[in-house]
């Protein structure tokens, strides 16, 4: 009796479970809200099988997720990826006296400490000519407002010329060709000064403390340019200033010019925000095909050849009464020809009285 109870039991259960796995997750919308039967005698809730549902997960391609980067991200991955870099480098090395000579001494050295190097140099430039293209499309949002029209093609161009010789300074050490390093070394320097050069005319409505940062910079790296050629600094010193005044240029620079998009893009969104306020933009004259009309003092009347002027309404001449007397026998009432002698006696001036006329 038992083993045949729990058969029963179990071919239920069994049951149960098919027509619940038939039914999938539709029995979730029963009609009496909860319990569907499944056999005789036997009743299931409706919920208690759920069926599995698809995770869809979707995988951003790599133009939208670097549309997503700002000019900040960018800025801010060059100078971590750079750093960090030259610190592993400057940890690993086998040599302690490399900072007599130069940076690029840490290039030289085949090992761990030389691979760290110029392969930062490498990835640091690709990241830099990757800050060139976001900052130029960033111009090109804010051009004829507060740069002017050439702004964005020679700031793209001065900081790729920065990038690229910058990871071909990582490709060719010192080691290899020392004067192709020094040309493209030497080549990376005008790239930027040629950009802080021509900022001042090309970002001439950008917040004054990008005008101040650059002052600042020209004075720091003429001063260690003097003592380098003094021979009162040496030339990694003077690599250490020239680079530490480069970034702080590049972070105003990026910070001022997030702002200014910003301020174009989303007028209020930066409200209350120092140094942030948006310039009014002027409103250049459309030049139209048709004239614009000009009141004149006089009013101009012009006929046109050929056609006939309208006719001017002739006015009726209008009777008036006379104030001479009339002659004797005759009427002067309104009314036509039924008005009796004249009884209103003539006016007479006092001379014509005295004359006794």
């Amino acid at each position: 009796m038992c083993t045949t109870a729990c058969r029963r039991a179990g071919e239920r259960i069994l049951d149960g479970t098919r027509r619940s796995l038939s039914v999938g997750v539709e029995g979730a919308g029963g009609p009496a809200g909860g319990e569907r039967p499944v056999s005789p005698g036997w009743k299931m809730p409706a919920s208690s099988v759920a069926a599995p549902l698809p995770l869809r997960f979707s995988v951003p391609s790599a133009r939208a997720a670097a549309s997503r980067l700002t000019t900040m991200h960018f800025g801010a991955a060059s100078l971590v990826i750079l750093v960090g870099g030259i610190l592993l480098s400057i940890l690993t090395t086998t040599e302690p006296l490399w900072w007599q000579l130069h940076f690029s001494e840490l290039g030289t050295y085949r090992n761990t400490s030389g691979g760290f190097f110029n392969g930062t140099l490498i990835i640091a430039g690709i990241a830099v000519t990757l800050y060139a293209r976001s900052v130029g499309r960033d111009l090109r949002r804010i051009r004829r407002v507060y740069v002017r029209r050439g702004a964005p093609l020679v700031a793209q161009v001065c900081l790729s010329i920065v990038g690229v010789n910058l990871s071909l300074v990582g490709c060719i050490p010192l080691n290899v060709n020392k004067t192709l390093h020094d040309n493209v070394a030497g080549s990376m320097v005008l790239g930027f000064a040629a950009l802080l050069l021509t900022s001042p005319i090309l970002l001439h409505r950008m917040p004054k403390r990008l005008v101040f940062t650059t002052s600042i910079v020209f004075v720091v790296i003429f001063i260690g340019a003097w003592l380098f050629v003094t021979e009162t600094i040496n030339l990694a010193l003077f690599e250490v200033i020239a680079t530490s005044a480069m970034f702080a240029w590049s972070g105003i620079f990026t910070r001022s010019l997030t702002a200014r998009v910003q301020a174009v893009s989303s007028p209020g969104a930066l409200v209350g925000t120092p140094g942030a306020t948006p310039v009014p933009r002027r409103h250049r004259a459309v030049r139209s095909h048709r004239r614009a009309l000009r009141p004149t003092s006089r009013p101009q009347v012009r006929s046109l050849t050929g056609v006939p002027r309208r006719p001017q309404p002739v006015r009726p001449a209008v009777l008036r009464a006379a104030h001479a007397p009339l002659p004797r026998g005759r009427t002067g009432s309104a009314a036509r020809g039924a008005s009796g002698q004249w009884t209103t006696p003539a006016r007479r001036s006092r001379r014509s009285r005295a004359v006794g006329r």
